[in-house]
C-alpha cells in the first residue's frame, strides 16, 4: 500500500495550483501609521557574529538581514533563499511564514495576497522559496502515505527559519503564525498538525488536507482560519511540468481541514468561504485575518458583503457531485461496478469534476448508467470476462466516504483489474481517452504505464 498511494494519489496533488505571476521582488512596503515606535528597516546581529550556538546558518550568522530577497540560508546541506518583509514598529513582534503555490514563488505570493498589510500591522514576514521536496506533487513536502517517517527537508526550513528569525529580530516567541494558499495551504496544514506546540496558529486556504498528518495527534492551542473561495473554489490548468488539470474543487477539503481543527478542544477555529470568488487567497479579509490570528476567533464575524462568510463552527461537508441511481445493482459485477463508480467516484466532490469527463466516455454520466453496464457486459473477449470477474469482487462502503477515503477503494480496485486485464475494453478505452499529461493518469497506473 505505501507504494501504491503515491502513484494513484498524485492527481490528486497536481491541483494543488495558483494562478500564475509574475514572478520578482516584492515593491518596498508602503508608509506606515503611527501604530507603534518606529524601528529600523534592517535588523543588526543580536549574537555574537559566528558564534557556535547560533541558530543560523554560518553565512547568516553576521550578515545584514534586511527587506528583500536573501539566498543561501543552509538547510541540512541544500541551500535555500526567501523574502523577507519588515516592519518598522520595534519588538517584540508577531512573525507570519507564507508559504506559496504551485506556480509562483515566495515574492509572487506576497504581492499576490497582498501580505504587506501584514507588515503594516507589525508583522515580520517571511516567505521562503520551495525547492520542490514533495514526495507526492513536487512543490512543498506536505502530502505523504501515512506511513512514510522520512525526514521532512521544509520542515526542516520551517524550523530554522524560525530559530534564526528569532535570534536575529525581535520576534515574540507567543505569536509565531504560518499561513499559505493552495500548495502552500496543504504544507500550512502539515505544518499546524506537525508543530503546533510551536505555532501559535494560522490559515489555511484552498489547501488539501488528507495525508497531511496525524488525525489522532492531539494539537496544542492555536487560533486557525480555513477558507476557500466558494463553490467555484476550482482549477482547471496546467502544472509548471506541464500535466493537464481540469475542475478540481477544493471546497471539500477545506470543509475537512475546518472539521479536523474544530474537533480539536484546544484550538479556536473559524472557516470564511468566499462569496464566488474562485480559487484564491481571501486578500478583502487581511485585516480580519490579522484580528482573528492575534485575538482568536471567539465569534462569527459578520458577512463581509461579496467577499466571504466567516463561521466560528465546523464547516459542513458539501454535498456531493451530481450522480445518478444505477438500477440492479449488485445483480452483475458490471452493474456493480458501474452503481460504486456512481456513487464514489462521479458523486466524489474531490475527484468527481476530474474523472467525470472520462467516465462519461465510458458511459457513465449523472443521467444513468444504463450505458456503462450494457458496453461492459457487451464485450466479450476473454480478458473481458476475467475484468467483469475482478470487478464483481468490488466491495466499497454505502455510502461512499468523503474526499480520498471514498475514492481509492474503487480507483485500487479498477486499477488492479485493468492491470489482470490490460486487453480488456473498457481498460482500453479508458487509458485511449487519457493523454500522457493528463492527470486523471495519475489514478491508473495500468494507463500512465502504457
Amino acid at each position: 500500500m505505501h507504494r501504491k498511494i503515491p502513484s494513484l494519489l498524485a492527481a490528486f496533488t497536481l491541483f494543488a495550483c495558483s494562478p500564475a505571476e509574475p514572478v520578482g521582488p516584492v515593491g518596498p512596503v508602503g508608509p506606515v501609521g503611527p501604530v507603534g515606535p518606529v524601528g529600523p528597516q534592517s535588523a543588526a546581529p543580536v549574537s555574537t557574529p559566528g558564534a557556535a550556538q547560533s541558530a543560523c546558518p554560518a553565512a547568516f550568522a553576521a550578515r545584514d538581514l534586511g527587506t528583500g530577497q536573501h539566498t543561501g540560508f543552509e538547510v541540512d546541506d541544500a541551500r535555500r533563499s526567501f523574502h523577507l518583509l519588515l516592519p518598522t514598529q520595534e519588538g517584540p513582534r508577531p512573525l507570519l511564514i507564507a508559504l506559496h503555490g504551485t506556480t509562483e514563488n515566495g515574492s509572487a505570493f506576497l504581492r499576490r495576497a497582498k501580505l504587506d498589510r501584514f507588515v503594516r500591522a507589525g508583522f515580520v514576514v517571511v516567505a521562503p522559496d520551495a525547492v520542490g521536496h514533495g514526495q507526492i506533487w513536487p512543490v512543498w513536502d506536505a502530502l505523504r502515505p501515512p506511513d512514510d517517517e522520512r525526514p521532512n527537508p521544509d520542515l526542516a526550513l520551517v524550523d530554522r527559519l524560525v530559530d534564526c528569525l528569532s535570534e536575529r529580530l525581535a520576534l515574540d516567541p507567543d505569536r509565531l503564525f504560518v499561513a499559505g494558499h493552495s500548495a502552500g495551504g496543504i504544507f500550512t496544514n502539515r505544518v499546524l498538525q506537525a508543530r503546533s506546540e510551536r505555532f501559535a496558529g494560522g490559515i489555511v486556504a484552498s489547501g488539501l488536507f488528507e495525508l497531511t498528518g496525524d488525525r489522532n495527534h492531539k494539537l496544542a492551542p492555536m487560533n486557525v482560519i480555513v477558507t476557500w473561495g466558494g463553490e467555484n473554489d476550482v482549477y482547471t490548468g496546467r502544472t509548471p511540468s506541464g500535466t493537464e488539470i481540469q475542475g478540481f474543487s477544493f471546497a471539500e477539503q477545506g470543509a475537512m481541514a475546518s472539521q479536523r481543527y474544530a474537533a480539536s478542544p484546544e484550538v479556536s477555529q473559524i472557516h470564511c468561504v468566499g462569496h464566488d470568488r474562485g480559487h484564491a487567497w481571501l486578500s478583502a479579509l487581511n485585516e480580519d485575518f490579522i484580528s482573528l490570528l492575534l485575538e482568536g476567533p471567539t465569534a462569527n464575524l459578520p458577512d463581509r458583503a461579496g467577499v466571504a462568510t466567516c463561521r466560528a463552527t465546523a464547516a459542513p461537508l458539501p454535498g456531493p457531485a451530481p450522480a445518478p441511481t444505477c438500477p440492479h445493482a449488485g445483480s452483475t459485477p458490471c452493474a456493480t461496478f458501474c452503481d460504486t463508480a456512481a456513487r464514489c467516484l462521479l458523486g466524489n466532490a474531490t475527484v468527481g469534476p476530474v474523472m467525470a469527463p472520462h467516465l462519461g466516455r465510458l458511459g457513465l454520466t449523472a443521467k444513468g448508467c444504463t450505458e456503462c453496464v450494457s458496453r461492459c457486459e457487451a464485450a466479450a473477449r476473454d480478458e473481458d470476462r476475467a475484468l467483469r470477474t475482478c470487478l464483481g469482487e468490488l466491495d466499497a462502503p454505502t455510502p461512499c466516504l468523503p474526499g480520498l477515503q471514498g475514492a481509492l477503494p474503487v480507483i485500487q480496485r479498477l486499477d488492479q483489474c485493468c492491470s489482470k486485464a490490460p486487453g480488456a475494453t473498457l481498460c482500453r478505452e479508458l487509458c485511449a481517452d487519457l493523454s500522457p499529461r493528463d492527470a486523471a493518469t495519475a489514478f491508473l497506473s495500468t494507463c500512465r504505464d502504457r
